[in-house]
Formats: structure tokens, sequence, C-alpha cells
């Protein structure tokens, strides 16, 4: 999926770990080539599911709110976060978890993200 997406479009990751641990893991991973960066929440200076480091994230990557979607597995950290700034968002429900939030779009594998994306 990760090959696909790049090729379309640009990839930023935002996360709760840390700096140098993620970076090992994408580096591990042979990952990092499909993303132009990586917005952790010790450089942006707060955790999701605050407002702050998806602007951060916006702002260090000269990205717009219009222009981008998030794509997360977390109803609450990273789907309604991003929905609380005015951003598409496409949430990953691999379980099938229950909810009565109105999202931009909901799948139930990665696969998926291809009749969307």
């Amino acid at each position: 999926m990760l090959e696909y997406l790049y090729k379309k479009h640009s990839l930023h990751i935002i996360t709760n770990g840390f700096k140098e641990i993620q970076f090992r893991k994408l580096n591990l991973c042979g990952l990092e080539k499909y993303f132009t960066s990586v917005i952790v929440s010790e450089e942006a200076g707060c955790n999701k599911p605050d407002r702050k480091i998806f602007l951060f994230a916006l702002e260090k990557n000269k990205a717009e709110i219009a222009e981008s979607i998030m794509i997360g597995d977390d109803l609450s950290v990273d789907v309604i976060a991003a929905k609380a700034i005015g951003m598409d968002q496409i949430y990953v429900n691999y379980d099938k978890l229950p909810h009565d939030e109105k999202i931009t779009y909901e799948v139930f594998s990665l696969k998926e993200l291809i009749g969307i994306l």
C-alpha cells in the first residue's frame, strides 16, 4: 500500500513516539523512503490528539488542511482529532468497532484505500 500511495501523494507520519525510536523503526523496516516527514510529539511539543500537533505538521510541510487527509486506526487520537481542525479523515477500523462519529471515510483494510486515494 505504501508503494502505491507514495507514488501519488506526499506521505507524512504524525506520532506520539520519541524521535530516535521512530526513525530507528522506520529505518530497520526499510520504510523511511516512503515518507516526506515524520512529525514526533517531542518535536511538536504536544501529543495527538492535541490540535497543535496537526497544525505543526501542516506548517512544517507547507500543506493546507483542504489538501490533506489523515489516515488513522485510532478513532479519537487520529480521526476525531483531524476532524476537529477541519481535515478529511480515513478511519481504518480493522476491528469493525461500532461508533456514531461522522467521518469522511471508513475502511476495514488498507487495500480499500485504493478506491479512495
